[in-house]
């Protein structure tokens, strides 16, 4: 894995944006305390339309989770993170390294266990 490598959390179709933003904003924090410090993830934004959003007074809504991985074991627990946060959000877990990306979802344990092989053995030893 490349020290500039940056890994993006997102999630797949979430239906209510605000709902979205809400639960990438909760994944931010997991990131931040599965880290202490270590690492400092922070929330890629995009417009936010005002007819999408309208509760809110904002003019930006995060679309992604941004975290610097330099390590293939820091990559492992965003990936296993992110895996969490597919179930106990109900919703699949976009994950986006360069131009390589997963989804993370509905798989068994061991299909998701393979996956995150997969994906961390294209970027770098384990």
């Amino acid at each position: 894995m490349t020290s500039d490598g940056v890994v993006l959390l997102q999630f797949v179709t979430p239906g209510d944006p605000a709902r979205a933003e809400d639960l990438l904003r909760e994944l931010h924090h997991d990131v931040a305390d599965l880290f202490r410090g270590e690492l400092k993830p922070f929330l890629v934004t995009a417009p936010a339309p005002r007819d999408e959003v309208p509760a809110k007074d904002v003019t930006a809504v995060a679309e992604w989770v941004g975290v610097a991985a330099t390590a293939a074991p820091v990559l492992i627990d965003l990936l296993r993170l992110a895996a969490e946060w597919a179930g106990r959000a109900k919703n699949p877990v976009r994950v986006k390294l360069g131009d390589d990306e997963l989804v993370l979802g509905n798989a068994t344990a061991e299909q998701q266990q393979k996956i995150v092989d997969a994906f961390v053995a294209r970027h770098g030893e384990t």
